[in-house]
């Protein structure tokens, strides 16, 4: 069977094992479950034609490796905007949602002045075939490590402070189904805290994100997302990560996701310990 990271029969998604996180084998990634609420709210009926604007994922509970069911309601469905909810369960507990927003789009050319190309490099840095120093020790296919493939420009998983990072989705969200460019820009869109950190796992420190919102104005052109991230922590146990997506055209939106910040003992090495949420980065 060919990888992907969701099989859909009727109205559950069955995850594989290439949406695995990084922090618990049994869990998954909060990428994946990202890129199918946005799947899902551009599959639907909507303003038509129309791009999904904004895409806001709350992980509510740890997303086992276990099927879970699916509904999306429309809050709004009107001429040039709507606004749906998208929910993922298992029996009696809500695993996570998200609200998106889309937009009408029409042809109505604009001044080459109101256009920002404003792209650093469009270069393509060092691949990282395999990132890891994150959660369990473990040869196990996770979506970080095999689901998708980065090229870091600067900074890294293994380096504090900002990073630029491109980006490229090498399976199928759905089985069967042919990628689109937003799924593309959402499954990358969740590794800015990732790349990004600034406060070592080695010395006990977790920075988990419940959330996480994409704003999108333009959908990228080819399979590479650019990611040039950066996080902010503050001494109150909050922080942010914040990422700029572009592809090689120029700027595509943003990403942006709280941090829940704590601290263990230092351990001098991080593999096998879970955090508190169980794996996703959602706070229980």
């Amino acid at each position: 069977m060919d990888p992907h990271l969701f099989r859909i029969e009727g109205s559950t998604a069955i995850p594989s094992q290439w949406t695995r996180g990084p922090w618990d084998p049994e869990f998954q990634h909060g990428g994946p479950i990202s890129a199918l609420a946005a799947h899902l709210a551009e599959s639907a009926p909507g303003p038509e034609p129309s791009q999904v604007v904004r895409l806001t994922v709350e992980l509510l509970r740890p997303l086992p490796l276990a099927p879970m069911d699916f509904g999306i309601d429309w809050v709004k469905r009107g001429r040039n905007v709507a606004l749906a909810d998208v929910r993922f369960s298992t029996p009696g507990r809500l695993l996570a949602r998200a609200t998106v927003l889309r937009i009408r789009t029409t042809d109505l050319p604009v001044p080459d002045t109101a256009v920002d190309r404003g792209v650093p490099d469009h270069h393509r840095g060092t691949p990282v075939q395999r990132p890891g120093g994150w959660g369990f020790d473990s040869e196990l296919v996770t979506y970080h490590r095999q689901g998708v493939e980065h090229r870091m420009v600067t900074g890294g998983f293994h380096e504090p402070g900002d990073a630029v990072d491109w980006v490229r989705l090498r399976v199928p969200l759905v089985e069967g189904r042919e990628n689109s460019p937003l799924v593309k820009l959402v499954a990358a869109a969740d590794f800015g805290n990732g790349i990004s950190w600034r406060l070592h796992p080695d010395e006990g420190w977790r920075f988990l994100n419940p959330d996480l919102t994409v704003y999108v104005h333009r959908l990228p052109k080819g399979d590479w997302v650019r990611l040039q991230a950066t996080t902010s922590a503050h001494g109150h146990g909050i922080g942010m990560a914040e990422s700029l997506l572009s592809d090689e055209e120029g700027p595509l939106g943003r990403a942006l996701q709280s941090l829940l910040i704590d601290r263990d003992q230092p351990t001098g090495g991080h593999a096998g310990r879970r955090p508190p949420t169980g794996g996703t980065g959602s706070p229980q």
